[in-house]
Parts: structure tokens; sequence; C-alpha cells
């Protein structure tokens, strides 16, 4: 069973609460704390451009598996 839980960060500042949640709580146990991002296609001045785009800005997301939290940490 997976089970998915959304945080709430401050805007703009995703990558450094999720390093700081990887760094200070070791019961994540291998399930990545991550922020999706989207491939974004546009044109500017005549040219392709493609960018990665943030799909929830502001929110990390975090992935249990199994019933119970990591037992190793």
């Amino acid at each position: 069973m997976e089970n998915w839980y959304a945080m709430k960060t401050m805007p703009e500042k995703e990558e450094e609460a999720a390093e700081l949640i990887r760094r200070t709580i070791p019961l994540l146990c291998g399930n990545p704390v991550q922020s999706f991002r989207r491939k974004k296609l546009f044109r500017a001045d005549g040219k392709l451009i493609l960018s990665m785009e943030k799909m929830f800005p502001g929110y990390l997301f975090y992935k249990q598996t199994g019933s119970r939290m990591c037992q190793k940490c």
C-alpha cells in the first residue's frame, strides 16, 4: 500500500525545505521528498524554448510505501 503526503512550503523555497527534511528526518529511509515538474515548450523571439515548470508551487510530496515507517532509524 502506498500513501502520498503533501507538505506546504514557503513559495520558491521547495528545494531548501526538501534538503532540510532529507538531512534532519531519517525516518524517510530512502523514500524521497520530491516536487513535481513538467516540461514546458514555448516560443520566444521565433525560437522554441524548453523549460521545466513546477506543477505544484509551494508543495513537496512524500510517498510512503508499506504499512509502517522505516524501522532501521
